[in-house]
C-alpha cells in the first residue's frame, strides 16, 4: 500500500467516524450534514502527501462548539447555557491525527528498515 492509498483510506474512516459521531450525539439533519463531509489530497513536488484538507458546512462547528441561537463564543465562556456542545469534530480529530502518526511511523519505519537491508545487501564487501 502506498503513502497516497494509506492517507486517503485514513481520510475516509475519519469522515466515517465523524459521521457516525454526528448522529449518536443526536445533531439534527445529521445524514444530510454527513454528505457534506469531504477531503482533498494535496500533494508534494515528489508526489506524496502534503497536508489533507478536511471540508464541512460551516454551521456544523458552531454546534461543534455549542453556540448560536443566541449564545455567543464569549457568552458560552462566561456563563452558563443550556445549549449543549456536541462534540463530533473537536473530540475525534485530534485522536484521529495521532492514530495516523503512528500508521505513517510503522511505513517509514519499515521503507527504512528496507532501505538499509538492500543497501547492505548490495554492498559486496558485505558477503
Amino acid at each position: 500500500m502506498t503513502q497516497n492509498d494509506t492517507i486517503t483510506a485514513w481520510a475516509e474512516f475519519v469522515l466515517k467516524v465523524w459521521s457516525e459521531r454526528m448522529s449518536s450525539l443526536g445533531i439534527s439533519n445529521a445524514s444530510q450534514h454527513a454528505n457534506s463531509l469531504a477531503f482533498t489530497i494535496v500533494s508534494a513536488a515528489g508526489g506524496d502527501v502534503a497536508k489533507v484538507d478536511f471540508m464541512f458546512e460551516y454551521i456544523l462547528k458552531f454546534t461543534d462548539m455549542g453556540v448560536g441561537k443566541g449564545v455567543s463564543v464569549a457568552g458560552r465562556m462566561q456563563s452558563n447555557t443550556i445549549r449543549q456542545k456536541k462534540q463530533w469534530f473537536t473530540k475525534s480529530f485530534l485522536l484521529e491525527v495521532k492514530k495516523l502518526a503512528g500508521i505513517m511511523a510503522a511505513y517509514y519505519g519499515h521503507q527504512g528498515t528496507l532501505y538499509v537491508k538492500e543497501a547492505w545487501e548490495s554492498n559486496p564487501t558485505n558477503n
